[in-house]
C-alpha cells in the first residue's frame, strides 16, 4: 500500500518543463539536529524534479524556521516560484550566515525546527 517510490518516479518524468530548462542547482542544509532532515527534504525536491546538488548540515543547529535563499546569477523564476510554493515561504537574497559557501549553487535551502513538526 506504499506508493511513495512510484509516486516520485512518475512525478520526475513528468517534471514541469520550466523546471526542467533551468536547472538550477539546489542545496539543501539541515540546519536542526534532527539527522537525516536534509536527506529527506532532497529527496522529495528531486522526485518533483528539482537538481539538487548538495545535501549536508548548517554550520548551526539552531534554526527555528525554514530560510530559502536565492544565490543564482540567471534568471530562474520559474524554478524560484515553484520551490516558493512548495516550500511555503518567501526566499531571500541574503544567507544568514555568511559562512556557508556552496559553490554553483543556485538556492540553498536551510531546514529550521518547524520542519520537524511536518514529518
Amino acid at each position: 500500500g506504499k506508493y511513495k517510490e512510484i509516486q516520485g518516479f512518475v512525478r520526475n518524468q513528468l517534471r514541469d518543463p520550466y523546471i526542467k530548462q533551468e536547472n538550477a542547482n539546489v542545496v539543501v542544509l539541515n540546519g536542526t539536529s534532527v539527522a537525516g532532515l536534509a536527506t529527506t527534504k532532497a529527496e522529495e525536491l528531486r522526485s518533483y524534479g528539482y537538481n539538487v546538488t548538495f545535501v549536508g548540515s548548517a554550520p548551526t543547529e539552531d534554526y527555528a524556521k525554514t530560510v530559502m535563499v536565492d544565490i543564482g546569477t540567471a534568471d530562474q523564476k520559474y524554478t524560484r516560484k515553484y520551490l516558493e510554493t512548495r516550500i511555503k515561504l518567501t526566499a531571500t537574497s541574503t544567507l544568514p550566515d555568511s559562512s556557508i559557501t556552496q559553490p554553483g549553487a543556485d538556492f540553498i535551502i536551510i531546514l529550521g525546527k518547524n520542519e520537524t513538526t511536518n514529518r
